[in-house]
């Protein structure tokens, strides 16, 4: 197993150059996955790869949005707290936000 830094995983993410290096990754994993339709990329080489539910921009920002407004509401099965983006947002947090775009759906939580 590699100790490589996973390009895909927004933690990694920490300043302006290494979250230009995530958003290149994620647009890479999305032009890799989308040709196949949603939820349809197998061949997963990360944990962080795949699973793109929203392959369109609407529906991508429109579940970004719904993912801040369930931080720290328990409603979701999607990790996250009010500190996950706060009001002066960080590098970090702009890219989970990101990341949980590709695949965050109101749809998904809990009632």
């Amino acid at each position: 197993m590699s100790d490589a830094t996973d390009p895909l995983d927004p933690a990694t993410v920490h300043d302006r150059v290494s979250f230009l290096q995530f958003v290149r990754a994620l647009a890479a994993d999305y032009r890799r996955c989308a040709p196949n339709g949603r939820m349809a990329c197998s061949d997963h080489p990360s944990p962080y790869s795949g699973l793109w539910e929203n392959l369109d921009l609407g529906t991508f920002l429109d579940s970004g949005a719904d993912w801040v407004e369930h931080l720290g509401s328990g409603g979701t099965d999607f990790p996250g707290a009010d500190a996950d983006f706060p009001a002066q947002p960080t590098w970090p947090a702009f890219a989970a936000f990101l990341f949980l775009c590709k695949s965050y759906y109101a749809g998904r939580d809990t009632q």
